[in-house]
Formats: structure tokens, C-alpha cells, sequence
């Protein structure tokens, strides 16, 4: 029963909303680049891959580079864009990161300096 009271109150209406908002996928620039790049990605990954091989032939190797020197560009364009919601800033994250496989320097990597900004933090450096 008080779940049916809370149901009729704007509170829950409200609450209902957040909730809906926080599953949806923020429709930002940065998000824009991050979904085009991971389809390009995912498109051209075994291209990509099979290029590096020793018996690849050179216009394999030339249509990979160009892959990724696209891919390279959509990445400083993103990281290049100010963080406007916790969905841009993973995207990110993901990106400087090499989706986990890298990690940028602290002091110098354009992800960690947007954090710091974000927070507030400066670099602290070692003794």
C-alpha cells in the first residue's frame, strides 16, 4: 500500500525519471566519436590484424594504415573535447586507455589532466 501512495507523488515521478536518464546513453559529441570509432573498429579489427602479418601485401598494409590514422584522428579529436557527463569522460577513459590495455602518463596524458581539472587536483610530485 505505501508503494502505491509513493507511486501517485512527484517525488516518484521524479525518482522514475533519473532513473530512466541514467540507462540512456547521453547523446554528446564526444559520445558521437566514441560510437563511430568503436564500429570502425570493429569493421576493420581483422583487416587491421591480418596487414601485420608477414605475407601481407602492400595494399593491405596501406588501406590498414589508413584505418588507422582515421581512427588515430577521431581519437585526438575526442580527447581534444571537454568531458560534459560520467558517459564522456568513460568514453575516454576507454580511448586514452586502449580500452585497458595502456595507460597515459600522469603528469603529461590528456586523460589524467582533464581528471585533475575535474576535481580539482594538481600534479603532486614526488620527493
Amino acid at each position: 500500500m505505501a508503494l502505491k501512495q509513493c507511486r501517485d507523488t512527484n517525488a516518484f515521478m521524479l525518482v522514475e525519471k533519473i532513473m530512466t536518464e541514467l540507462k540512456t546513453i547521453p547523446k554528446t559529441p564526444i559520445m558521437a566519436l566514441f560510437h563511430k570509432h568503436r564500429e570502425i573498429l570493429k569493421a576493420s579489427a581483422q583487416c587491421i590484424i591480418a596487414a601485420q602479418g608477414a605475407k601481407a601485401k602492400t595494399q593491405d598494409r596501406e588501406a590498414a594504415a589508413r584505418v588507422i590514422e582515421k581512427l588515430n584522428k577521431m581519437e585526438a579529436e575526442l580527447m581534444a573535447l571537454p568531458a560534459t557527463c560520467a558517459a564522456d569522460f568513460a568514453a575516454k577513459v576507454i580511448i586514452d586507455t586502449c580500452c585497458g590495455d595502456s595507460y597515459p602518463d600522469w603528469e603529461t596524458g590528456a586523460l589524467w589532466r582533464e581528471a585533475r581539472e575535474l576535481t580539482g587536483m594538481e600534479v603532486q610530485r614526488p620527493n
